[in-house]
Formats: C-alpha cells, structure tokens, sequence
C-alpha cells in the first residue's frame, strides 16, 4: 500500500453495559475498526483489525466529557489477501511482532453541532501522536436483552510515516516529499533519454523509414496516389466501391511495429 496517506475508520461501533454503569464496552460482534488506503494511486485497498477491545464512557447530557480507551492487536489486520496481510504485518508495515499492540486514549472531547470531536492520543508502533475524530453518537437506547447501548461512527486521516510506516515500493507516484520528486524526475529523464536513444538508432539503421514505405505503399500508385495528391472526391470513391466491392481486410503491420519497437527498447539491436 504505497500511499502516504491513511484513513482509519470507526465503523458502526455499537457498544454494550449493564444499564446501572456509564461505561460502555466495545462489542467486538457489532464493531468495525476498519481503514482504506491509496495503493498506486489509482486503486484503494481496504482493510480491517478483527482483534481489539475497549471501554468508553459517556453521557448524553454531557457530550464533552467523553473518556475511552482502546487497544488492537496489530497481527489482526485483515485486507482479505493473505500475502498482503502478511506484508503488513512484518517489520516493513506495522512489525507486528515487535509492536503486538496498536492503542487509542481519549484525552478530551467537545460538541460541534450535531457531532462530537473526540480527542486522543494514538500510538503506533513506538510513535504517540494527537489525532481529533468528528463522530456521530446514537443512543443510548434499551435492547431486548436489557442491555443499554450507544453506537458510535467516525472517520479521519492520518499520514502513515508519520508513525514510521514508511515502506515505499519502486513507485512512489502521488508523493510530494522532496525525495520522492527528485527520484521522480531523475527516473523521468532517464526514460526521455533511452527514448531519444532508440530514436536515433531507428533513423539511422533507416528501419523506420522501411517500415512506413511498405505500410503506405498503397499510396503510391492507383486510387491511393489520387487520394494522397487530392485527385479525387467522394463520389468517384463511391464509383470505385460499387465497381470493386468492399476493400479486403489486410494487417496494418501493427504488431510488426510493436515487435520493432521492443527489439530496439530491450537493446536487442545494440542500442
């Protein structure tokens, strides 16, 4: 997941107590920590950690006085691909081996709206950092069982290497470090230059030039040569349809360029 930006989701968090406490556990059957993450750019990848536990209080005449606290187990990320997961989990990603836990605490929490800014401090590996989390809360309300429970949902962003998931595959498209643009731009012009390479060899070996005679060689005489030099109009075009017919389909040559082209780009021909 080459993306320097991460977004880590509270999803539908649905939390269960007794109704004589104020403080709420995480119930894992009804709870999602989930995140989505750029991969190249162009693709997310989605994810989730199946293994975490929590407990937060609150009260519903007073929001800004939200606590908490939550902890993941960093081995439980689940992306629905094995090799990825595993990827993710060694010391590349999250090093879940070294750095077992993934943990949240509520430092602080004020009304906006109809939402409430949950503040905290997150810790990920062995970096803490204050993030603020805009969440909905619905409830609390009585279930069938006499269970009170309070469902919770929000969403924010993070940059990943600011809590050292700093793993970059070879493309690093998308980033704006210095680093990355001087790599960047280093790779582009070396590119431009095999390209101006194979060029000049393809001009002066004159097998372009060969190749462009044979695919236009229909051009030089007939019908074609009246086309090129302008001779000719549509209705004689319609003459010459109805006398001879539709034209046969023949190859245009284009994998005959393709293979050409890929001789000189892998060096096949001494570039």
């Amino acid at each position: 997941m080459n993306m320097m930006k991460l977004s880590l989701a509270i999803c539908t968090a649905t939390i269960a107590l007794p109704v004589f406490a104020d403080t709420y556990d995480l119930d894992p059957v009804h709870t999602t920590l989930g995140f989505a993450a750029k991969h190249l750019v162009v693709s997310t990848v989605r994810g989730k950690f199946t293994e975490f536990k929590g407990e937060f209080s609150y009260d519903q005449a007073r929001p800004d006085e939200f606590k908490g606290t939550a902890t993941i187990q960093t081995k439980s990320v689940n992306t629905g691909v094995e090799k990825r997961d595993n990827h993710l989990k060694s010391a590349e990603f999250f090093d879940a081996e070294k750095f077992p836990e993934i943990k949240f605490e509520v430092t602080g929490a004020e009304k906006s709206g109809d939402s409430v800014i949950v503040k905290g401090k997150l810790t990920i590996k062995q970096t803490t950092k204050d993030v603020s989390i805009p969440v909905s809360i619905n409830g609390p309300i009585q279930d069938p069982w006499g269970m009170t429970r309070v469902g919770i949902e929000g969403s924010f962003k993070l940059n990943r290497k600011d809590y050292g998931l700093n793993f970059d595959a070879k493309l690093r498209r998308g980033s704006t470090d210095l680093a990355d643009l001087f790599i960047g731009h280093i790779g582009a012009m070396d590119a431009f230059a095999r390209g101006l390479q194979v060029a000049e060899k393809l001009q002066r070996d004159g097998v372009l030039k060969d190749f462009i005679k044979q695919r236009y060689a229909s051009y030089d005489d007939g019908l074609g040569q009246q086309i090129e030099r302008g001779r000719t109009n549509f209705r004689e075009l319609e003459k010459y349809v109805l006398k001879h017919g539709e034209p046969r389909q023949i190859s245009g040559k284009q994998e005959m360029l393709e293979n050409l082209l890929n001789d000189y780009l892998m060096g096949k021909n001494n570039v």
